[in-house]
């Protein structure tokens, strides 16, 4: 990429690693995106553990609300992409490099949905996860626009690695039932209980103002994702001058490199800040 894209690609994820939702994220991905990647409609489709559409957290941009629902309704089982979810891990791809021209224009959804809004070429990315497909990012241009050149393919492989960490980590958070206490650990009744809805707990929350309230000064940060949730806490805190101590083995990563990348970070914030499970017990 030139020196003016690397700069455009740096902003676009300073914007989408702050989404702080998985639509949200969708939403800005989609719209950030095209500064570099000129497109005419484009999809953000989220696939849940069954293999179906979650259409609440999916995203479209620039469809037709009458296409929409058609798409929904009728034209996503019909979709090559879902036909040919047998990828084997995330990639980056123009619609020629998953099938031929000729049988991707006999394709129903091309000649009964695509064709007649005179849409053509395409590519995005697929994400896979535990060697499922999670969300397709689909880009479509229409008919006499450029095909999608090798220099464009460059600039979405460079998006996937952070595309998929995202994405990663927003999945983990819409599991059914993935912000359950375990068994052992609920809280007590006298004690607080704040629900988040971002990275931060401290953003769109009162943490700020019962910890005040309660005259605290250190925070012991644990659980998951170190390098989502937990590093974003952190760094709210650091911030709000409270002391903050995490417990390397009571938090996870979403990989052991985040992991280990994010207790990094939060050590650089506040040095000694990252403790172990015997310095706590003593």
């Amino acid at each position: 990429m030139t020196e003016k894209e690397w700069r455009m690609f740096n902003d676009i994820l300073l914007e989408i690693y702050y989404a702080g939702s998985l639509e949200t994220f969708g939403e800005r991905c989609l719209k950030l995106i095209r500064i570099l990647i000129p497109y005419t409609q484009g999809y953000f489709l989220v696939i849940d553990e069954d293999g179906r559409l979650d259409v609440a957290h999916s995203v479209f941009e620039n469809v037709d609300p009458v296409m929409k629902r058609k798409y929904l309704d009728t034209y996503f089982a019909k979709d090559y992409l879902m036909q040919m979810c047998n990828f084997t891990k995330s990639m980056a791809y123009r619609d020629t490099d998953l099938l031929t021209d000729e049988k991707r224009r006999a394709s129903v959804i091309y000649r009964e949905y695509f064709k007649p809004q005179k849409l053509d070429m395409g590519c995005g990315l697929i994400i896979m996860k535990e060697g499922k497909t999670r969300v397709f990012l689909n880009l479509l241009r229409k008919r006499g626009e450029p095909d999608v050149t090798g220099h464009e393919m460059e600039i979405l492989q460079t998006f996937l690695p952070h595309f998929e960490k995202n994405v990663f980590a927003y999945v983990n958070h819409y599991v059914s039932g993935a912000a359950d206490y375990f068994d052992g650990i609920e809280p007590l009744p006298e004690e607080y209980q704040m629900v988040k809805r971002r990275y931060s707990g401290f953003f769109g929350t009162d943490l700020e103002i019962l910890l005040k309230g309660l005259g605290v000064e250190h925070i012991y940060a644990v659980g998951l994702l170190t390098d989502v949730c937990v590093h974003y806490t952190c760094a709210d805190a650091h911030q709000h001058d409270y002391h903050i101590h995490v417990v390397r083995e009571a938090a996870g990563g979403s990989s052991l490199t985040a992991h280990e990348a994010a207790l990094a970070a939060i050590e650089y914030l506040q040095h000694g800040s990252v403790i172990s499970e015997k310095e706590v017990c003593e």
